[in-house]
């Protein structure tokens, strides 16, 4: 929920490696745990190895063949090395915005970090990525999501406001078998039975797996639903 823009390079230490570093691809800054998403339609076409950790982009990265957008030049078939955690699977459809894999802490270096380059099967030459380097910046990553869900450990806060109240406007008036407002009272700020019914339902009217639970599939699908409906109001 919610994605951040990145530049080339910068963390801003002292160390040149870290201020501006292109050599085959270009490296960017994202930190651990966060997803690099698709730059627009696209396609994984494989998967790769570079060795073992410290000596490469690990196993496995993802190669992936970009049908629209700026990336898809060429070919439009880039490496997405340095990400080797939840790295979608050869053959995933992917739309802009899309995760393709989530930075982990490459190299043992404490930082995560992405290298985006052209693939073309072979061996790259240093300095590769200078070509690059005006079509990779910025570049947008988003964080993990974090499941909603009720007791036993149920969620709290901001972001069970935000979908009880997205969850009202897409059922109220009439919008959907959870009915107006009965979930959305003075207790909404945690994710409680009446939450869940309001989800479970949403989930049952959209073909998702139904389980009360926010996944982050659910969440991209009320958010949808919410904007459209939104558009359509005003």
């Amino acid at each position: 929920m919610g994605s951040k823009v990145y530049n080339a390079g910068g963390w801003g230490g002292t160390d040149a490696f870290w201020m501006q570093r292109s050599d085959q691809g270009q490296d960017f800054e994202i930190p651990i745990g966060h997803f690099i998403t698709s730059p627009g339609d696209a396609t994984v076409v494989g998967h790769a190895s570079d060795g073992p950790f410290p000596n490469g982009f690990g196993s496995p990265y993802a190669i992936v063949q970009v049908h629209s957008g700026r990336f898809a030049v060429g070919n439009g078939e880039w490496y997405v090395g340095h990400c080797n955690e939840d790295v979608a699977p050869v053959g995933t459809k992917l739309k802009l915005g899309d995760p393709i894999a989530r930075a982990n802490n490459s190299l043992n270096a404490g930082r995560g970090w992405c290298e985006l380059g052209k693939w073309d099967g072979g061996p790259h030459p240093m300095g590769e990525g200078d070509q690059w380097k005006g079509l990779f910046t910025p570049l947008i990553v988003k964080p993990p999501f974090k499941p909603l869900h009720g007791a036993p450990n149920a969620s709290r806060g901001i972001r069970v406001v935000k979908l009880t109240r997205r969850l009202h406007y897409i059922h109220a008036p009439g919008g959907g078998p959870a009915g107006g407002g009965a979930y959305l009272d003075r207790s909404y700020v945690t994710f409680k039975t009446a939450v869940r019914k309001a989800v479970a339902d949403f989930q049952d009217d959209h073909g998702l797996h139904v389980d009360g639970v926010v996944g982050e599939h659910t969440w991209d699908d009320i958010e949808k639903v919410f904007r459209k409906q939104r558009a359509n109001r005003h």
